[in-house]
């Protein structure tokens, strides 16, 4: 994927792009993170975001409309898609991991009904981690209600029409969402 940016063409790194520039496309690829697109029909600005469970304790989404709205945005008008990611039943971590996340949510909390992230797991020292619950609640926190958001909550590990590196591990490639102007 090559973008053109005020600096050249260049191949980025990032996890979260922007842009209101039409006939461009913002891509990410994913194999179990959460893909986050969206769009402020307002502005014109469009984003995508790759949302990890690293990202989002680092509240990429929360940082990415922090961004948008010092350009311009008016987030309480944009729409929101949530791509195929890794599940609830799916997603296992360490009591460490689980603890930051529920963090993420604490700090959103006023934004979901959801009274917690983490749900029991059998194997000791283990949780799952609901990572859509704290996704709808940082787009919450940054103006995006909950009736202008689009899931398609397919769990990528259970699916095998989708990538998973949690099921495949290095043999996984990834899906690639996108967003356009025209």
């Amino acid at each position: 994927v090559v973008v053109r940016t005020p600096f050249g063409d260049v191949v980025p790194e990032a996890d979260a792009h922007f842009t209101n520039e039409k006939h461009l496309a913002l891509a990410i690829r994913t194999a179990d993170c959460v893909p986050v697109l969206i769009h402020d029909p307002d502005s014109g600005f469009i984003a995508a975001i790759h949302a990890g469970w690293r990202g989002v304790e680092n509240e990429i989404i929360r940082k990415t409309g922090a961004r948008l709205h010092t350009l311009g945005t008016n987030l309480k008008r944009a729409h929101a898609w949530i791509g195929p990611h890794i599940g609830l039943e799916s997603f296992e971590v360490g009591e460490d991991v689980a603890l930051k996340l529920e963090a993420r949510l604490d700090a959103v909390r006023a934004h979901t009904e959801v009274a917690t992230a983490i749900h029991a797991h059998p194997s000791p020292g283990k949780k799952r981690v609901d990572l859509l619950s704290i996704v709808r609640a940082q787009l919450g926190s940054i103006g995006i209600d909950r009736e202008r958001i689009i899931e398609h909550a397919l769990d990528t590990v259970m699916s095998p029409d989708h990538e998973s590196f949690r099921r495949d591990g290095e043999r996984a490639t990834r899906q690639i969402s996108f967003i356009a102007l025209n």
